[in-house]
């Protein structure tokens, strides 16, 4: 009997966190800046209960992965915030040093690059446990499909303001 329990709350769940993924996907298409993009994220995560979350995006859609970055968002245990209206700049390799603090939180630590098509757009670090990865994974391919249009988007407003 247990082990029908297990699958019924398996599903619960999934079905629960689908729900969360496309309520992201709708309000993702809406959104014309990077700040608009942090709320429905940050929505998202906390449903999924995401306790680790690390967005970084590079300045320009690249053809390879970059060393450094924009820190957009972070969320860990003790804080959650947007870092749209001042990125920091990171070195990738001092950033995932600095990451070893977090070790108790999450003992895998997973990387996920945001692509549209062979342009690297930027990287996503996160800590989650195995039930919600194939969601939160989803989420990040709508997050890498928005960063792509904001690109587009702020590309467009510049040749316009020329």
């Amino acid at each position: 009997m247990p082990a029908y329990f297990a699958e019924r709350y398996r599903a619960i769940a999934n079905q629960y966190h689908l729900r969360h993924l496309s309520i992201l996907g709708r309000r993702l298409v809406v959104i014309n800046t990077y700040a608009e993009m942090i709320h429905p994220l940050r929505f998202f995560l906390t449903y999924l209960d995401v306790p680790l979350f690390f967005l970084v995006l590079y300045d320009r859609p690249r053809l390879d992965m970059g060393t450094g970055g924009n820190l957009i968002y972070e969320r860990t245990p003790e804080r959650d915030i947007s870092h749209v209206d001042n990125p920091v700049t990171i070195d990738m390799a001092r950033f995932m040093r600095q990451l070893g603090q977090y070790s108790g939180i999450s003992r895998a630590w997973c990387l996920n690059h945001l692509r549209s098509g062979s342009e690297f757009l930027g990287l996503v670090i996160y800590g989650v446990p195995d039930l919600i990865q194939p969601q939160l994974c989803n989420g990040l391919i709508l997050l890498a499909n928005t960063v792509k249009r904001l690109f587009i988007y702020g590309d467009e407003m510049e040749r316009a303001n020329q």
